[in-house]
């Protein structure tokens, strides 16, 4: 589940807004990005697998 605060976050399905909620159903796969930036709350029932690429956002790419 996931509410943008500011800018947009994006997948296959769309772009979410400030002021948007969206969830994906349990076991969902999708490439979510934030092409202009995006602060988000986030939150996840269980922990969340980042499936592409290893690397957080705080490590040199």
């Amino acid at each position: 589940m996931t509410y943008v605060l500011e800018g947009s976050l994006e997948d296959a399905e769309g772009a979410c807004t400030a002021g948007n909620f969206v969830w994906r159903p349990a076991g969902n796969t999708h490439v979510a990005h934030a092409p202009n930036g995006a602060v988000i709350l986030g939150i996840f029932m269980k922990p969340n697998h980042f499936a592409e690429g290893q690397k957080f956002f705080t490590e040199e790419k």
